[in-house]
């Protein structure tokens, strides 16, 4: 995926036909929690390069999920596109909509009924739609330099920090 297929503008994010299991390109809405982490990181490089498989299995290996080692024996299996299902389950929690779902993640109205619809509460769908990147800090030097951020319910409750390399 690259940059030139998100709209931040329209939060538009437009996946071609090679990048859909179904094989048929689709738009996609862009939620306000995507369009927060897409902000935070516009510019970075790509968004996915295959490089970043090695950074994700050392996160999920730092949450205490992979292939149990003599090193590591209690890590514990991480489920095939855990995070694409997560995100379908929230997004139907939120709308209640066997359609818009579907049409959200390429999915058909059956998918969805047999596989996602009750999975999560509302009360985590809410808490999984205000997760927010960490605010970036102001660069020494400049005073006064104000900084917009979200007053949280608890103090780490909608923020997740990743890690971040800066491109070259």
């Amino acid at each position: 995926m690259t940059w030139e297929q998100i709209n931040l503008a329209d939060c538009e994010l437009r996946l071609r036909a090679s990048q859909t299991k179904t094989g048929t390109g689709r738009t996609v809405q862009i939620c306000p929690a995507l369009r927060a982490w897409l902000r935070r990181y516009k510019g970075v490089d790509e968004i996915y390069r295959p490089y970043f498989d090695e950074k994700l299995r050392e996160v999920r290996t730092g949450l205490g999920y992979g292939r149990p080692t003599k090193e590591k024996p209690d890590l514990r299996p991480w489920v095939p596109d855990v995070l694409r299902h997560t995100a379908i389950s929230h997004y139907f929690r939120s709308t209640g909509s066997y359609g818009r779902t579907a049409e959200q993640f390429g999915n058909s109205e059956s998918i969805i009924k047999k596989h996602y619809q009750s999975r999560v509460s509302s009360k985590d769908a809410k808490r999984f739609y205000a997760l927010r990147p960490v605010p970036v800090k102001p660069a020494k030097g400049l005073a006064g330099a104000r900084r917009r951020t979200r007053k949280a319910t608890s103090p780490a409750a909608n923020v997740v920090a990743l890690p971040v390399q800066a491109a070259a």
